[in-house]
């Protein structure tokens, strides 16, 4: 949220049949501004057909004219291979190593990219869902899906083109090779143009990553910063936190906002794995022969070992940030009512309260880890290990193994099925991390605060804070 200290301008509302304070049923408005902002900071309507991605499959076009505004980022003005390789901020760069950066020289965000404008459409999505089915029934998973739903299947689609194209690069140019490494009587020209089109391969695939990248990082900046910006609306609005504390609020803004980004980013990374495997298996079978597919039960048994030990440390973290939660609550207190621990000498048996907690926190993190450090090491050494037992399958059942056949299949086996799984345990880590911190925040979201205020009589009179 940014203010404009020239125009202050209040913005109309709209009208959906439910209002942005949670009540569910009532022909109210559906967002309502609290605050003023920058007078360019657009107003979200929702719109409809491909319309709407118009503004985004600009940054498609190869290259585009700079802009020629110094005040303006740049992001919404970049071409394609300016967007992925982040070359739109070079300006910034050169600048701050020359002359260095004050706040004036802090340039324009993307107005498509500012808490404002994205915490309007979450909250819009939000007040949708809660007049469906209700504050109790009602998802966040389900709002931010909507939100992040078509930049994420685009990821999702060039993960899947970066993991195909990187299976044509080895297992056929890298084989070509090869084979006209053994052949003899070949024409130098062959082996060129395998070459070629083995590097070919790999800058395609370099472009690919470069763009999920891109877009990852930008969808889950703008996710972040609507949840942010909800929170922070839904503090400002509020007279009593009720039962939270001031830490847990903090923790929510630092940590779970962190997680829901790292969710976002390595969330498509989620379908490498599979996908992957499934080429892998496909390749085996059409190369070597049925009896080789025996090494690769040992990569299909490592993938249920690999998510229950991505589940079990994500057991651990929320016992971590629970008992996290605990701590900085008491160390509040202690910080509150320090005088008074100071004036009957307490500060030992709350020293020793607080190492309990913070002892408890590390055996939980310490577990946590043992899990994360198991996982890595076993997903260095089953590709080895599989790789052997599927090259003494395919001899045992009597087929003949040449170094084309070998080295393809070592180099898939030990190089991008072992990537492939690393990214997808990370991806499921994060995934379990962040689905704790979206129920944090829909509780907030959704929990209604209740003050008791005495009256002038003998009565008492309850307020609602939504």
């Amino acid at each position: 949220m940014v203010l404009d200290k020239e125009v202050l301008e209040e913005v109309p509302l709209h009208d959906t049949g439910h209002d942005s304070n949670g009540d569910v049923g009532v022909k109210q408005e559906a967002y309502r501004y609290h605050g003023v902002y920058r007078k360019t900071t657009p107003q979200y309507i929702p719109g409809k057909g491909v319309s709407r991605y118009s503004h985004a499959l600009r940054n498609l076009i190869p290259v585009r004219r700079k802009t020629k505004k110094k005040e303006k980022l740049g992001l919404d003005e970049a071409g394609f291979f300016s967007f992925i390789t982040y070359s739109w901020m070079n300006r910034f760069m050169f600048k701050a190593y020359k002359k260095g950066f004050s706040f004036d020289d802090i340039p324009e965000p993307s107005s498509y990219d500012t808490c404002d404008y994205n915490a309007q459409r979450l909250e819009i999505l939000w007040q949708e869902e809660m007049s469906k089915k209700g504050p109790c029934a009602a998802s966040l998973g389900s709002v931010v899906w909507k939100f992040i739903r078509t930049r994420a299947l685009i990821a999702t689609f060039v993960l899947c083109m970066n993991n195909l194209i990187g299976f044509v690069s080895v297992v056929f140019f890298m084989r070509r090779l090869i084979e006209y490494a053994e052949s003899s009587n070949v024409r130098t020209m062959d082996g060129v143009i395998w070459a070629l089109c083995l590097g070919l391969t790999e800058v395609t695939r370099v472009i690919c990553y470069a763009t999920l990248w891109a877009v990852s990082f930008r969808t889950a900046s703008r996710l972040r910063s609507a949840c942010l910006a909800m929170l922070y609306r839904k503090v400002l609005r509020l007279h009593s936190l009720g039962d939270k504390s001031i830490g847990e609020i903090i923790n929510m803004f630092a940590n779970d906002g962190e997680r829901i980004f790292n969710m976002i980013v390595f969330g498509p990374m989620v379908v490498s794995g599979p996908l992957s495997m499934t080429l892998g298996v496909l390749y085996i079978l059409w190369l070597l022969s049925p009896w080789a597919l025996i090494g690769m039960l040992v990569f299909i048994m490592f993938y249920p070992v690999q998510y229950g030990m991505s589940r079990l440390a994500g057991h651990f973290q929320a016992k971590v940030i629970s008992i996290a939660d605990q701590r900085i609550r008491l160390t509040a207190e202690i910080l509150n009512c320090i005088k008074m621990i100071k004036m009957y000498a307490w500060e030992k048996s709350f020293t020793a309260a607080l190492n309990d907690i913070r002892n408890k926190e590390l055996k939980f993190i310490h577990r946590a880890m043992y899990c994360q450090s198991l996982t890595v090491s076993i997903a260095s050494t089953v590709p080895i290990i599989s790789a052997i037992v599927m090259f003494l399958s395919h001899l045992a059942g009597g087929y003949n193994l040449t170094a084309s056949q070998a080295f393809t299949v070592l180099a898939y086996i030990a190089i991008i099925l072992p990537s492939t799984l690393t990214v997808t345990k990370d991806a499921t880590r994060c995934f379990v991390k962040a689905s704790r911190s979206l129920q944090t925040f829909k509780v907030f979201y959704s929990t209604m605060f209740w003050d008791t205020v005495k009256t002038s009589g003998t009565g008492t009179m309850l307020i609602l804070y939504l």
